[in-house]
């Protein structure tokens, strides 16, 4: 590894603990919220209701996470704003149900649950807000813009980490939901 190369690493790796950071901001305000606003009640863990078939539910899983990533990508011509925006709502809404699940005395049965796509959907989303935050730094002189083949290598594997995300959503996140319904 050259010394350039080591360079453009630590950039990606600069830009991929901001994104990380700014999640963790929105996890935290929302867990708060999550606590302090009123939810359904005790006991009321994971409503299931009615799931659709695992191909409808994985096209539509990965519909809306692509277009989020899609405009956490945007968020480089918005000098990052779009990306910030993105990236707080995306931990304030993991944030505000796990706060829920918590104060509703579920939070283990939650991460069950969240956590086999989230360690798929996660990765992708903040590879996607880390390209979309380069527009800021880029523009302001502080480094060197992304080439594009680095933009293209990291894009397609955020896109493919989402794509594996949806696939486990739509699958064994789907099992576990009708499991935890069944009483299982």
């Amino acid at each position: 590894m050259t010394g350039s190369e080591r360079l453009r690493l630590s950039r990606h790796s600069v830009r991929l603990v901001l994104a990380s950071a700014i999640v963790l901001i929105g996890l935290s305000a929302g867990s708060v919220a999550g606590v302090a606003l009123p939810t359904s009640g005790p006991g009321a863990c994971v409503p299931v209701g009615t799931l659709p078939t695992s191909l409808s539910l994985f096209v539509t899983i990965f519909a809306r996470n692509a277009l989020v990533y899609v405009l956490l990508l945007a968020g480089y011509w918005t000098l990052g704003l779009l990306s910030v925006g993105m990236l707080l709502m995306t931990g304030f809404d993991l944030g505000f149900l796990l706060g829920a699940l918590a104060e509703n005395g579920c939070l283990s049965r939650g991460i069950v649950v969240t956590l086999p796509h989230a360690l798929f959907e996660v990765p992708g989303l903040l590879l996607g807000g880390a390209l979309g935050l380069g527009g800021l730094a880029s523009r302001k002189g502080m480094v060197e813009m992304y080439s594009a083949r680095s933009c293209i290598r990291l894009g397609v594997a955020g896109l493919s980490f989402l794509l594996v995300g949806a696939l486990v959503e739509s699958t064994i996140t789907r099992s576990l939901l009708l499991g935890i319904s069944d009483g299982r």
